[in-house]
């Protein structure tokens, strides 16, 4: 039985529930505050990479994404020169995402289907106007 009416009733029970969270997270431990916005001041970003022993995959940690003083969060890489290309010297791996081509027309072509179009409704506007004259 869900009404509006209850709405702050069911909100305030999810804030206390999501407050309740607490678990070890791949990010480290994940936990909120009253409100619900998570208590974490640092992130950290791992890369995957074959180790020089055994040649299984380690997690290599690259960077941290650190919450300032005003609420807002700063990505910052660990280590001297380290950037986009040291990470990735063959350039960003791509995310699964697919690329998408945008296609451009000739100025000139713009026009004449414009045209064309505006050519078109108004001769539709005149069918409708001689059906309605000619009833």
């Amino acid at each position: 039985n869900f009404t509006y009416s209850k709405a702050a009733v069911i909100s305030s029970h999810i804030k206390n529930l999501v407050a309740g969270t607490n678990f070890s997270g791949v990010t480290g431990q994940v936990n909120f505050n009253g409100n619900g916005i998570r208590n974490i001041n640092t992130l950290r970003v791992y890369q995957y990479k074959k180790g020089a022993t055994n040649g299984t995959l380690e997690p290599i940690e690259i960077a941290q994404v650190k919450r300032q003083a005003n609420g807002m969060f700063r990505f910052e890489y660990i280590g001297e020169g380290v950037n986009d290309s040291t990470i990735w010297p063959n350039g960003v791996p791509n995310d699964g995402v697919p690329i998408e081509k945008t296609v451009t027309v000739h100025v000139s072509m713009t026009v004449i289907f414009s045209a064309a179009s505006a050519i078109g409704i108004i001769f539709a506007i005149a069918c409708v106007l001689f059906n309605f004259v000619q009833r």
